[in-house]
């Protein structure tokens, strides 16, 4: 699911929608969906000129009401949002450190530095609550990452979204996945080193897995009638080739 914009240019079109459900209008089933009666639903006529915002998970319909020409335009905002955000981390931390000097960071208190320029002696404090504003996004997405990759690799029926007693294989790995990082995090391991080196691995192995990822979903009898588009095909194999020559690159020099 993503953000949608839809904005009518020609004609009149009606647009319905309901908050907060995960639900696609072709599969408006009310037995197998009993949410579906009680969640808040809205309709609006769009004229031309008009643009409407639905934020994901949103579900819609846009019915015509006679001849009409619209775009829709589909993003993932949270995406855009991060990649701006650590570019902005990058730049400020070579703007700061790099420049006088400092090009090899062993220790957290080395890194809180690059944000003394802005925050003056309160930098440490506000370094500190980024990593634990990271360790909170660290348990779903890591942890619970390691748990959706198991899970489905044993084909368990799980999720987050499910209770622990609906799940307990899926839950039991996401506990074992918390408490293996508390160990390393005890056991005296250069913590900057780990993850200098988990990145350069996801660097690594980010090339065949995207090659796979465009093989899965351009193959008809995968996908079906879901197949990637060839917009889609082209900024993915252009991902890949770049992610290919910037692992190549690194690994040469």
């Amino acid at each position: 699911m993503r953000d949608v914009i839809e904005a009518h240019l020609i004609g009149d079109g009606t647009y319905a929608g309901g908050a907060g459900h995960r639900m696609p209008a072709e599969e408006q089933d009310q037995a197998g969906f009993p949410l579906y009666n009680v969640i808040p639903k809205y309709e609006v006529v769009l004229e031309p000129g008009d643009v409407l915002y639905s934020p994901q998970w949103w579900w819609h319909t846009v019915d015509n009401l006679g001849e009409s020409i619209g775009v829709a335009m589909r993003f993932r905002t949270g995406m855009f949002a991060s990649n701006l955000i650590m570019f902005f981390i990058i730049l400020t931390t070579a703007a700061t450190l790099h420049a006088h000097g400092v090009v090899k960071i062993d220790t957290a208190k080395q890194a809180a530095e690059a944000l003394r320029p802005l925050a003056g002696n309160a930098a440490y404090l506000l370094f500190t609550l980024g990593l634990i504003g990271t360790g909170m996004l660290g348990v779903p997405v890591l942890a619970g990452s390691c748990a959706y990759a198991i899970s489905e690799a044993a084909a368990w029926r799980g999720s987050l979204e499910k209770k622990p007693r609906g799940a307990r294989k899926f839950y039991t790995v996401l506990g074992v996945a918390m408490v293996l990082g508390l160990v390393i995090n005890f056991a005296g391991l250069d913590a900057v080193k780990m993850l200098f080196w988990s990145a350069v691995t996801n660097g690594v192995l980010a090339p065949p897995l995207i090659l796979l990822i465009l093989l899965l979903t351009s193959d008809p009898n995968i996908m079906g009638s879901r197949v990637s588009s060839r917009t889609e095909r082209t900024f993915g194999w252009l991902t890949f080739v770049l992610m290919t020559g910037a692992a190549a690159a690194m690994l040469v020099a």
